[in-house]
């Protein structure tokens, strides 16, 4: 008697979601699955709104390959010369020879960075050739002049930071010093005038 029971109530269930089934046209479009022809679609793919936070990818402007300053290739170490060939944007470095022959360069896709150390300095230059996206956010205007181009200039703790964009990318230097009482970090003459004397490096056009 129990197994008969058992074998009622399943084919009962079953009956149930066969009449769900056939009666789904019935229900709300919302709460219906849809068919496959409500799943073709003939519109053209669109972009979706700018919520804010996305990543763009900026465009490089390149310099001329004349305008490469080979005496400041040949003052950086072998390490640092065969790394500039693999650069996937314009590299600027150090032009100064005490911090251009300690220059090491690291790469990827879309960025690079450099370090350098000298006499208690070290000094780091990172490239991003990505950005994003805030459309609600107004940009603020940096509060000096760097290479021509507007730049943040800011100071946390013994480090400075110099921020400008340039060739369509963006380039922030850093300065830290090994003690505080240092003079080159005692305002921030020494940090805008190491990025104002950037080199540009390439790479050369045939090797982008």
């Amino acid at each position: 008697m129990r197994a008969d029971t058992t074998i009622a109530v399943l084919l009962s269930a079953g009956l149930g979601v066969a009449c769900a089934s056939a009666d789904e046209s019935s229900l709300p479009s919302a709460e219906r699955s849809a068919t496959p022809d409500e799943l073709r679609s003939d519109e053209t793919p669109r972009r979706g709104v700018v919520l804010g936070g996305e990543r763009v990818r900026r465009v490089p402007r390149w310099p001329a390959d004349n305008e490469i300053d080979e005496s400041v290739i040949a003052m950086m170490p072998s390490s640092g010369r065969s790394a500039l060939d693999k650069l996937s944007l314009p590299g600027l470095v150090l032009r100064r020879h005490e911090f251009a022959s300690t220059t090491k360069v690291m790469s990827g896709h879309h960025w690079y960075a450099t370090w350098a150390k000298h006499d208690g300095l070290v000094v780091t230059l990172n490239v991003s050739g990505e950005a994003r996206v805030y459309p609600h956010v107004k940009p603020f205007e940096g509060n000096e002049r760097v290479r021509e181009q507007a730049a943040f200039v800011t100071q946390n703790e013994t480090i400075w930071s110099v921020t400008w964009v340039e060739n369509g990318i963006a380039y922030d230097l850093g300065l830290e010093c090994e003690s505080p009482t240092m003079p080159e970090c005692q305002d921030s003459a020494f940090a805008i005038g190491l990025a104002e004397d950037l080199a540009y490096v390439g790479p050369r056009e045939d090797a982008r």
